[in-house]
């Protein structure tokens, strides 16, 4: 087997990529012919196999040599883990920072059984000082979260399980993140969750995500965004990605208020900002107005055209123009809109276009807006927006079993079809 000694990078499929049994894959990798170390100067290990059968083969890959380790064991697994299998696991996590000691990134997630035991990962950690990439369950007590803020770390990763709760928060210490952290990604049940954590720390990074597993309400996204804009930097902060699942009652409570978000204007120097799978229903032009006077850079916003809105946009063209006066570098912009005219501001040779004109603007989406006269919203679109491709929200199909359209629904995409066709765009049959 001397080609194993030439191996450098391992990518383990899943079990529905195996072309071979689970038998034949241990008699391969934990034969006693078989040497300790399969592949004795691995560098990387991608391990997609969820089944705890196969524990046994990731052992025999820990090289000493290994520098980039990924578990991916299944956020959602379809294979159950015994109480046996999580130890197996918890066996091979003692070990290893001492088995690969040059460890510089180590990306970890685990099916909900493991959360009872992630402080195997936090223990783990502690063992390595050479990391600059981590993805992983959350840290569990406040020596592990002081060991990733002593690190130079580039990207932090943060899973937080179901389990964890306010307690671990109550004697907490803070964690001040060096300069070096440019992406942070957290991952929680909850919105409040995800708050919860980063109440422990401080940092400066240039890109941030946060997603929560479930539907939020208005509230929970206040509290987000506050803390948000309590534990990080104003002015080093570049994009922003806020995301959660779709509601399935898409009511009132998850629309949005100007003083729900109103905490993100403080960062100043954002040049990508996305909010669209929140909904701005209850966001009108003067609200529109002033967040955008903090965001002068953007490059792309996307705000509530994710999913279809409960309740018709309040945002009128007024409201897009001003967005387009005081965002000069937009290419992206993302936002339900309702292109409502009346007689006075139809644009004809008598009454030629007359307002803003950004060349910028690739990329047009308005969600589910509207618009009542689609050959005088051609018209401005043209005139104020001559680079740009119109898209909206129509996300429906017969075959899925959806609830039909309603004849609201069947009439405003109607009149958007119209919009592109007299824009002349190429449409798909299904536009038609």
């Amino acid at each position: 087997m001397s080609y194993t000694r030439r191996v450098r990078s391992l990518i383990f499929l899943d079990a529905g990529q195996q072309e071979q049994t689970v038998e034949t894959l241990l008699g391969l990798f934990n034969s006693h012919t078989t040497p300790p170390l399969v592949f004795p100067n691995l560098h990387t290990i991608q391990w997609f196999d969820e089944r705890q059968d196969m524990l046994p083969c990731l052992l025999r890959c820990l090289s000493p040599t290994v520098t980039v380790l990924s578990l991916n064991l299944g956020y959602k697994s379809w294979f159950r883990w015994s109480s046996t299998g999580i130890q197996g696991m918890a066996t091979i996590m003692d070990s290893l920072a001492r088995k690969t000691p040059s460890m510089d990134q180590f990306w970890c997630n685990v099916p909900p059984a493991f959360d009872a035991a992630t402080e195997m990962f936090s223990e783990l950690i502690c063992g390595w000082t050479r990391l600059t990439n981590v993805g992983m369950p959350i840290p569990v007590n406040s020596r592990t979260l002081l060991h990733l803020a002593s690190l130079s770390l580039r990207k932090l990763y943060i899973t937080i399980p179901s389990a964890w709760g306010p307690a671990e928060t109550a004697h907490s210490v803070s964690a001040w993140f060096p300069e070096s952290l440019e992406n942070l990604c957290i991952s929680g049940p909850t919105f409040s969750s995800c708050a919860r954590f980063m109440a422990r720390l401080h940092a400066a990074p240039l890109s941030v995500n946060v997603r929560s597993e479930a539907p939020c309400r208005a509230h929970e996204v206040r509290e987000l965004t506050k803390m948000l804009s309590t534990q990080l930097s104003h002015q080093r902060l570049q994009e922003l990605c806020i995301q959660m699942a779709e509601p399935d009652n898409k009511g009132v409570p998850h629309l949005l208020e100007l003083k729900d978000i109103e905490p993100l204007s403080r960062f100043t120097q954002l040049k990508v900002l996305n909010l669209n799978e929140l909904y701005p229903g209850n966001l009108r032009d003067g609200d529109i107005h002033h967040l955008a006077s903090a965001w002068p850079h953007l490059v792309r916003l996307f705000f509530g055209t994710r999913w279809e809105s409960p309740v018709r946009p309040c945002v009128s063209v007024a409201g897009l123009q001003s967005v387009l006066t005081q965002c000069p570098m937009l290419e992206t912009l993302c936002l339900p809109v309702n292109f409502h005219f009346s007689p006075d501001m139809i644009i004809s040779a008598e009454q030629p276009y007359s307002g803003v004109v950004h060349t910028s603007l690739r990329h047009l989406n308005v969600g589910c807006g509207s618009c009542n006269e689609p050959k005088s919203t051609a018209a401005l679109l043209s005139a104020m927006l001559p680079s740009m491709y119109l898209s909206y929200w129509k996300e429906y199909s017969e075959d899925e079993g959806e609830t039909p359209l309603t004849d609201e629904e069947s009439s405003r995409i109607a009149a958007w079809v119209e919009v592109q066709r007299l824009l002349g765009y190429d449409l798909d049959l299904d536009d038609i």
